[in-house]
C-alpha cells in the first residue's frame, strides 16, 4: 500500500472526506468513496479537454471526488475477494459475507440523501 511507501494518501483522504462532508457525518461519504475507482489518466484528460477553458482552473485545489478517491482502497480489495470467494464456492458463509457488503452500500444510499438535497 502507498502508506507503507511513505505516501500519506490515507491521511489526506480522511481530511478530504471531512471537508466534503462539511457539518454532516463523514462516515457515509467515506463508505461511498471507499468503493469508487479513480478515473484512469486518458478518461480524465479527455474530460478536462472537453470542458470549456473557463471551467478548468489549474489553481483550484484538487478537491473533487475524482481527486480524492484512493487508488489502493482496502475496501475495494476486500469486496473483490469476497466476491471471488462467493463465485468460486457459492457457500453459505461466502454468500452472507457478500450480502453484508451489498447491504452496507444499500443502506448508505439513504444516509447520503441529505448530502445531495438542495
Amino acid at each position: 500500500m502507498l502508506d507503507q511507501e511513505g505516501i500519506h494518501n490515507r491521511t489526506d483522504f480522511n481530511l478530504q472526506i471531512k471537508r466534503l462532508a462539511g457539518t454532516m457525518p463523514a462516515d457515509p461519504v467515506e463508505t461511498l468513496l471507499d468503493v469508487l475507482s479513480p478515473l484512469k489518466g486518458l478518461k480524465r484528460d479527455m474530460g478536462l479537454a472537453l470542458n470549456p477553458a473557463k471551467d478548468r482552473n489549474r489553481a483550484i485545489p484538487l478537491s473533487r471526488v475524482a481527486n480524492i478517491v484512493l487508488v489502493d482502497s482496502e475496501t475495494r480489495y476486500k469486496f473483490r475477494d469476497a466476491l471471488a470467494t462467493y463465485l468460486n464456492s457459492h457457500g453459505l458463509n461466502s454468500e452472507q459475507t457478500f450480502r453484508t457488503w451489498l447491504l452496507r452500500w444499500s443502506h448508505n444510499e439513504a444516509l447520503l440523501q441529505p448530502y445531495f438535497a438542495p
